[in-house]
């Protein structure tokens, strides 16, 4: 019988617990809806809520400004490939000293100024011209006793190329690419000196072409051998 009474009381405790919380409970959602209600009161038929029309929250977006573009006539050339007739009516495009196509490229030219030369262009242009001119360095490479290495002063257009000897020698100028032609068309692509350093393999680039010429340069003289390699496209050197 003692043992039926101690269960009992065991169970009435674990449940106490539950009990009360449950009671407060109650009775803090009774108070809440006698003193707060829980939504919003309902609004009587004859209560009307004013909104501003969304036109008034923000203003109408101005219409953009339409260009007359240059008129590219087109021709009526019909390519057969394989009894498939395929149009192409704007080959003559592709006669670049043709009097038609540079008169259609200046207006396309002329055009494209009128909309980037802006009384700002020359306050932006002013400020990353200040924020470029700084001079970079690249990391070394070790070949042999040599050290190679870009450098440009700060406003160059490209990184010219350096050799220096040991870690205590002056660097000295290898290759420098903006001297390679007078109009700046002719970029330094690619550099690869041999592992003792004699010997240098570069790449250029005539007028963005993909397609590369690959030289051999003495390092000590600064000479190029009479080794040459033309027509290479997406290559390493070595």
């Amino acid at each position: 019988m003692i043992r039926v009474r101690r269960l009992v009381a065991f169970r009435f405790l674990r449940l106490a617990p539950l009990a009360l919380l449950l009671s407060i409970g109650s009775a803090c959602a009774g108070g809440r809806s006698a003193s707060q209600p829980a939504g919003p009161p309902p609004t009587s038929a004859t209560s009307k809520v004013t909104t501003a029309p969304a036109t008034a929250l923000a203003a109408a977006p101005q219409p953009a400004k339409r260009y007359s573009y240059p008129a590219a006539s087109k021709g009526d050339v019909v390519e057969d490939y394989h009894g498939t007739r395929v149009a192409d009516p704007y080959r003559w495009l592709e006669k670049a000293d043709d009097p038609a196509t540079t008169a259609w490229v200046a207006a396309e030219n002329s055009l494209t100024r009128s909309v980037l030369d802006r009384p700002e262009r020359e306050a932006i242009k002013a400020r990353l011209t200040e924020l470029f001119d700084y001079p970079k360095i690249s990391i070394p490479e070790h070949k042999g006793n040599r050290y190679f290495f870009f450098k440009n002063t700060g406003l160059q257009n490209q990184s010219v190329y350096y050799v220096q000897e040991g870690l205590t020698g002056e660097p000295r100028v290898l290759i420098d690419p903006n001297a390679m032609s007078p109009d700046g068309t002719v970029a330094l692509t690619n550099t690869s000196p041999n592992k003792d350093g004699r010997l240098l393999g570069y790449a250029i680039s005539r007028s963005g072409s993909d397609r590369q010429e690959i030289f051999v340069r003495d390092v000590a003289t600064g000479k190029d051998l009479p080794d040459k390699i033309v027509w290479v496209k997406f290559s390493g050197i070595a």
